[in-house]
């Protein structure tokens, strides 16, 4: 009976041996080595730990890297091998076998999971990292970039320091992340995580093949669409582009910090341990708000998560479906006031401070600038809108949109701005638009009064430097500050001022008068002073083409209400240009003074 109860408790001891984790001294596996379930290989650095595991509430047995216990209590398990084909008990090896590939055996040595390296090596070595990266190496060689396979290649639900999030051009290996289908199942879930296939470098969440969020593309600083995700005391990130890859990846700034980035099964989470409570601190929830879902206004719409609705047409544009707007369905988006056909006259206006729209059909180009993008955008029918592909210092490079605008979002701050094709009619002020005949008409006018400015400036500070040379008889007569603005086009100025209908001569130079207009007439002259009809600009105001309502085309200078001249030197400038006659020089038609308007 004593005999039994020794047996019974030397195997209970040898089981309980088999079932803890034994550390291997080195972190590299030769083809002579092996680790079995219960061993753990620990990294360089002893950061990280790789041996068998069982999530929580399941049997099966996995092959995974976690951070180590010594320093993160909590198991935190970063990547799974064999996750879609789990070891039924604790009969598991990993090794390396004849053909240099890393391998997982069961019980009746069945290779369940393998490295399936295609590249031919000489003496094969398994190094483990302290980055968390199991490396498949010759031994002779330890460059990285001869690596025969490498699990940053193929990650799982997380994303360490220094892992590429992206693809490799030249073989067409995507590096993505994917969620856990469960927290006790390991294998491959309905979500990744990774870059966009199409357009400009962004990242995007997918639920199986449908987008579930996009970060909007990056332009050089940032991604349009995640202004908050910003270096930090943290960490800081890069987006790399050439033509071999294409990927982001961040690096912590203090290196004893640990910090990962996990995909959860609906949402990415940015993680951070803390000592202190001994647990992982959320700092970054992506999703963040409503408004982050993909297309949640439909087309031409932009989301505001400081909005009620959140939803809004952009300027320009209406709900294709009313009543479904007022039911706050969104799906359906938004259409143009005015069709857009390509016509005469259209242009762009101006959307600001938002995340650009989804780039799956848009083109872009690197080495043209804004206006070259403009032009192109312009010239082609189905071209819908276009910005800056990369905004730093001056703004660089070119992105057109050739179909529907979705999944636009607005930000009060650090967003970017886009131009948006539109109808003559829906076009601003501050907006850019350009036709073939417009542009040869404006290109002539420009130059006709160009040359007319320059030449009366010229004149007018020489007769200035004459006027008061000569000293002038000072006009007396105070300038009325206020005018009837229903009838105004009959009040003379000065007493000694008459319209200037006739060639000017010295018999009657104390004999001149010109028209006084409201400032309601000359701004509906020069569609209320449009950027569209200015033709220049100086030191003292800027100079505007305008039409009166009989026909006459006129010229008109605003002068700014910075530029120091007071009404007095007015009265003086309108006097001596009405006494001034020139080939080369407009006739003066007439004036405006109003409020602090002079004209």
């Amino acid at each position: 009976m004593a005999a039994g109860l020794y047996i019974f408790i030397f195997y209970s001891y040898i089981l309980n041996l088999l079932y803890q984790e034994i550390p291997i001294a080195a972190y590299t596996l030769t083809p002579s080595q092996s680790i079995i379930d219960g061993q753990i290989l620990i990294s360089q650095g002893e950061t990280f730990e790789l041996g068998f595991f069982s999530p929580s509430n399941s049997k099966f047995r996995y092959v995974g890297i976690w951070y180590n216990t010594k320093t993160i209590p909590v198991q935190t398990v970063v990547w799974v091998a064999n996750r879609d084909s789990p070891l039924l008990d604790t009969s598991g090896v990993l090794k390396v076998d004849t053909t240099g590939n890393v391998v997982i055996e069961d019980g009746r040595r069945k290779v369940i999971w393998s490295s399936n390296s295609s590249k031919a090596v000489e003496s094969p070595i398994v190094e483990f990292l302290d980055s968390g990266n199991l490396v498949l190496r010759d031994k002779k060689n330890g460059d990285s970039e001869n690596y025969m396979w490498q699990s940053f290649d193929y990650l799982c639900d997380t994303l360490l320091p220094h892992m590429k999030l992206g693809r490799d051009l030249k073989t067409g290996h995507d590096r993505f992340m994917s969620s856990w289908k469960s927290s006790d199942d390991p294998s491959y879930g309905d979500f990744t995580y990774g870059t966009y296939r199409t357009g400009l470098p962004e990242l995007a969440i997918r639920n199986r093949s449908k987008m579930y969020y996009r970060s909007g593309p990056w332009n050089g600083i940032r991604f349009s669409g995640s202004p908050d995700l910003k270096g930090n005391s943290i960490f800081t990130y890069e987006v790399i582009q050439n033509a071999e890859e294409m990927y982001f990846r961040f690096q912590l700034v203090n290196k004893s910090v640990v910090s990962r980035f996990v995909l959860r099964q609906t949402s990415l989470h940015g993680l951070t341990w803390v000592d202190q409570t001994n647990s992982w601190f959320l700092q970054i929830t992506i999703p963040r708000d409503p408004c982050d879902a993909y297309s949640l206004c439909g087309a031409y719409s932009s989301c505001d998560s400081n909005n009620v609705p959140v939803c809004r047409c952009l300027r320009g544009f209406k709900p294709k479906s009313a009543q479904d707007w007022e039911e706050m369905d969104w799906s359906q988006g938004c259409k143009h006031n005015t069709s857009v056909n390509c016509s005469k006259g259209e242009g762009f206006n101006r959307i600001s401070g938002v995340k650009l729209p989804d780039t799956t059909g848009s083109w872009f180009n690197m080495t043209m600038n804004l206006d070259e993008c403009r032009v192109k955008c312009l010239k082609n029918c189905s071209c819908m809108a276009y910005t800056n592909a990369d905004i730093r210092g001056s703004g660089s490079g070119c992105v057109m949109w050739f179909t529907d605008l979705v999944d636009i979002r607005q930000f009060s701050n650090d967003g970017q701005d886009f131009y948006i094709r539109m109808a003559p009619s829906e076009l601003e002020n501050d907006v850019m638009s350009d036709t073939k005949s417009y542009s040869r008409t404006k290109k002539r006018v420009v130059l006709t009064v160009t040359v007319a400015v320059l030449v009366s400036i010229f004149l007018l500070g020489l007769g200035a430097y004459i006027f008061r040379k000569k000293q002038m008889k000072t006009i007396t007569r105070k300038l009325p500050t206020e005018v009837n603005k229903e009838k105004s086009q009959e009040v003379p100025l000065f007493d000694t001022v008459k319209p200037i209908t006739r060639e000017y001569s010295s018999e009657n130079k104390d004999d001149l008068e010109v028209l006084l207009y409201d400032f309601d007439t000359i701004a509906t002259a020069t569609n209320n002073f449009s950027n569209l009809n200015k033709l220049g600009e100086g030191g003292f105001g800027c100079v505007y083409k305008g039409t009166l309502k009989d026909g006459q085309q006129i010229a008109v200078k605003r002068l700014s209400k910075t530029s120091g001249q007071g009404v007095e030197e007015f009265k003086n400038e309108v006097v001596l240009i009405a006494k001034l006659q020139h080939r080369n020089l407009v006739g003066l038609y007439g004036c405006c003074v109003e409020g602090e308007e002079k004209i």
